[in-house]
Parts: C-alpha cells; structure tokens; sequence
C-alpha cells in the first residue's frame, strides 16, 4: 500500500512539472501582458507615485486638524512675583476659512500685564477674514488640488500602464515575426539540402551538368547565410523582449527554447467588433486628454486663489470671555458686545496690488495656455486613433491576399520540382520560383503579425490597453 501511494505521488510529481515545463515552453501575448502589468519597475513606479499623492492628501488634511497649545511660563526676580500664567488653547480651523478658539487663563503675580485678565478665566471666540480668504485660501486650496493630483496620478498610472503595455506589445510582435521568418528561412534551408543531394546524385548519373551542382550549391550558400541573419533577428528581438519580463524587481532573461504561442495564428477566433465602438469614447475618455481636465481643474483653483490676492485683508476676532474655568456658563449668558468680550479688525491693503494682478494674469494665461494643449492633444488621439483603424481595415484585406498569392507560387514551386524530376525544366527555374516563393511567404506573414499588432495599437490609440 505504502508502495502504491509513492508511486502515486511520484507520479503526480512528475506530470506536475511536465504541466510546468510545457507552459514555460510558450509565451503568449496575454501572459506577457500580464507579466508586464504586475512586475514592470516603469509601472510599479506609477503606483508608487499613486501612493505618494494619496499622502499628499493626508498632508493637506492636517491643515484642518485641530491643534491643542500649552503655554506656561513665570518670571521672578529680586525675592518678587512677577507672574505666573498657564494658558492652554484649543484652535479648530474650519472648511469656511473660519477659525474657532477656546482656551483658559490662570494669571497670577504682583506686576503683570493689565491688559490681561487676572486670576482663572475663560475664552471662546472666532477668527473671520472678511474680504481676503473669505471664498478661497491656501489650506483650501492645497487640500483640493492634492485631491485632484490623487486623481491625476490614477489617470496618469493608466497612462503609463498603456504605454508600457504598447512598447512590449510591440517586441512582442517582433520577436513572433523574426521567429516565424526564421523557420521560413529554415525550411527552405532543409528543401535545398534535399535538393543538392538530388542534383548531386543526377550528375554522377550523368543525367544532370555540373553547372547545376554549383547552381544548387549557391543556393544552399544563399539560404544558410539567410539562416545567420535569421538566428541574429530572432537573437536580438528576444533580448529586447527580454526587457519587459521581470519578476520581483529582478529582470528575466528568456530562456533559448520558449516560442511564441502559435493560437496568435487563428484568424477565425478574433471578435474585432468592439474596436469599432472605441470612437465616440476616444475623444473625451483617453486617459491622457483627462489628464488636461485634471490640469485644467487644478489652474481654477489656483486661479480663485490668486484672485484672493487682489482683496484687502480685513480679518475679524471676537473672543467671549469669563471668569473661572467653566466655558459652559460663558456660552449661557449670551453677552455678546455688551459685557466680558473682546474683538479686533485687521485691515491691510497693498497700494498698487502688483503681486496680486501679476499673479491672477499668470493664473489665466496657464488656464488658457492648458486649453490649446487640451484641443491638440484631443485630435491628435482622435487622429490616431482613425488612422490606426484605417490601418486595421487595409491589413485585413490583404492578409487574404497574400495569402493567396503566396499559395499560387508555392503551386508553381511544386510544379517547377516536378518539371525538374522529369528532366522538362533547369535548376535556375525552381530557384527561382522557390526565391519569390519565399519573399511572399515573408510579406504574408509580415502582413499578419502586423494585423494582429495593430489590433492592439488600436486599443493604446484609445487608451483601453491596461
């Protein structure tokens, strides 16, 4: 029994890792994509930088956090009392500008200060700017703007992700077409080895010239130089595609016998029909041109501040007082501007206000300065966007072309071959035919990978491939 289930378990084992091996012998688009998503260090920079500005916000909070003060301080010299004073003060900062204070007094001394009051006493009051920072201040507009850079920064990381997901997508394609070329260059490699061998064979037969042996030669020379430049191709684009696989912040180079996933080739299988349905969004929700309505958000608030600059400060206080410790029974008696009160006007006015006007212009010339980017920025993606699917349509009639043309010359090779086998036609024919053969062989596939990488630069010119 012990046996059995050891077997079992080997068994599992090794159908375990030959699932593994078999799915790290292909790499599909969507398994790139997906790497490059969760490990790519350009986006998880993005994400960082979503962090910073989500701490950002916490930061302009605390311009409205409430804030308890002590102050206690003594003076005494020559044997005498000059006072003693515990002040403790509680300011509470509100979203309207308004500033709430309470606090109490305990003054005590032979010399102190009669504009004080002596003994315990109590206080509660506000400060009101009434012109200046009345709508609009820096602690408001600090808070809102790092709202919209939190928001900004997702739009941003979006913008990122896309980019990034369009560069590997791109190697992607490069390294599936240098593969495909190579075993093109390949096959052809092995069909005139065959061939010289059959030449080869017909001159020691007496039946072929031995011009031909040094025709199919040459040939061979032809494709196996081919094959090096092949080999280098695939070599280089696999190293590029290289740069977008990682894995823990730690680069992953691909290993020599990982291949392109060939489910890329069902051309039956692609549903394009929502790519059609992108254009009516592209204009207004491309993650880049919202990154303009963020911008353009951000210069408002910025504007109304500055326009604040162009205001007279008049700040009021007003401070209820009473005796004691008992803030409550203060709040009860209601002798506002009649008994136990305090208050103060602040008026300060620049004469010529040149800070405040400079800056409002500035505000409204980067508003302005904001739209025309917003307007070029829009119909370049919408432009990019048409020419993309322009692109698409124009790549899916021709990959039915090529196809067909391709299929008519490799006919003829097949014929040419058989001519050649029967003595009814010259080597230098067949190479021929095999040569442009091979160079309509290459534009179909050409014409596919690049139908299947316009697919998804469709969907980066609408900022949906994240």
């Amino acid at each position: 029994m012990k046996a059995n289930l050891s077997l079992l378990i080997i068994f599992l084992l090794a159908t375990f890792n030959a699932l593994v091996f078999s799915q790290d012998k292909t790499l599909s688009i969507n398994q790139l994509m997906q790497i490059v998503r969760e490990h790519h260090p350009v986006i998880q920079k993005a994400v960082f930088n979503v962090r910073v500005n989500e701490a950002e916000v916490l930061k302009a909070k605390s311009g409205f956090e409430p804030v308890l003060s002590t102050t206690f301080s003594e003076k005494r010299m020559e044997g005498i009392d000059y006072y003693s004073n515990l002040y403790p003060n509680l300011s509470i900062p509100t979203w309207f500008g308004v500033d709430v204070n309470a606090g109490f007094s305990d003054l005590s001394g032979f010399n102190v200060d009669p504009t004080q009051t002596f003994g315990q006493s109590n206080y509660l009051g506000v400060n009101i700017p009434l012109l200046k920072g009345l709508l609009m201040d820096k602690r408001r507009a600090t808070l809102k703007q790092s709202k919209i850079f939190y928001e900004m920064s997702e739009t941003e990381k979006t913008v990122v992700v896309n980019d990034v997901l369009r560069e590997a997508v791109e190697r992607y394609w490069n390294w599936v077409k240098a593969y495909e070329m190579r075993k093109v260059v390949l096959t052809m490699l092995e069909l005139n080895e065959s061939k010289m061998d059959f030449v080869r064979r017909s001159f020691f037969n007496g039946e072929k010239a031995q011009v031909d042996t040094l025709e199919s030669y040459t040939q061979l020379l032809f494709f196996q130089s081919k094959l090096i430049d092949a080999d280098n191709k695939l070599y280089k684009s696999k190293m590029y595609l290289s740069l977008y696989c990682w894995k823990d912040g730690v680069p992953i180079d691909l290993d020599d016998d990982v291949v392109p996933d060939e489910a890329w080739k069902d051309f039956d299988q692609i549903d394009d029909s929502y790519l059609f349905g992108l254009v009516d969004s592209v204009y207004v929700n491309h993650p880049a041109v919202r990154l303009f309505d963020f911008k353009s958000d951000v210069l408002e608030i910025d504007k109304k501040l500055k326009f604040q600059q162009l205001l007279p400060r008049l700040d009021f206080y007003y401070n209820q007082l009473g005796q004691g410790y008992d803030i409550w029974q203060n709040i009860q008696k209601h002798n506002y501007f009649q008994d136990n009160y305090q208050y103060g006007l602040k008026l300060e006015l620049p004469m010529m206000l040149m800070k405040g006007r400079a800056g409002y212009r500035i505000a409204k010339l980067k508003i302005e300065q904001n739209n025309l980017d917003y307007i070029y920025k829009s119909q370049e993606v919408l432009v990019n966007f048409k020419a993309l699917m322009n692109e698409y349509q124009t790549q899916k009639q021709q990959l039915s072309i090529q196809k067909n043309i391709y299929n008519n010359y490799q006919y003829l090779v097949e014929v040419e071959r058989m001519k050649l086998e029967n003595g009814e036609s010259a080597l230098f024919f067949v190479n021929t035919r095999e040569n442009k053969a091979m160079d309509y062989l290459e534009m179909w596939i050409d014409v596919q990978v690049k139908f299947n990488q316009t697919r998804y630069n469709i969907l980066w010119a609408a900022g949906k491939l994240n």
